[in-house]
């Protein structure tokens, strides 16, 4: 809902390197995933209409992110081995797109994005 903080994603322990903008996440399978600062400046600065809608700051969103790769509603892989971690927030999904161990990029979307991705991207289910 937008102007309501979303509550499902905080209290996440996040290890970040010291002197470093990396921060790694255990994934909900034991893999390390890379949270690279440019991700999240990208979102912050690209797409304000995300963190306003979901009434994040740049942590919350740090922490939403993290708590998707570690608890995630659903996962998906594609054909170039890219995965996509779903969690559920109301009406939409927070979509993070890991491909090498690294969050590439992360998006709200609908369900029919969300159906569309299911027929024409996502290759299989993981979890």
């Amino acid at each position: 809902m937008p102007g309501q903080r979303i509550e499902l994603c905080l209290k996440i322990d996040i290890s970040t390197e010291p002197q470093s903008s990396l921060r790694l996440v255990k994934c909900y399978d034991g893999v390390l995933v890379a949270v690279p600062d440019e991700v999240i400046d990208h979102v912050e600065r690209k797409h304000p209409e995300m963190l306003s809608f979901l009434g994040f700051a740049k942590k919350e969103l740090v922490m939403c992110i993290a708590n998707t790769l570690e608890k995630p509603d659903e996962v998906y892989k594609d054909v170039r081995g890219s995965k996509y971690f779903l969690k559920r927030l109301y009406n939409l999904y927070l979509n993070v797109i890991v491909a090498n161990d690294r969050v590439r990029t992360t998006y709200l979307m609908g369900t029919t994005t969300y159906t569309r991705m299911g027929k024409t991207k996502w290759l299989h289910r993981l979890f």
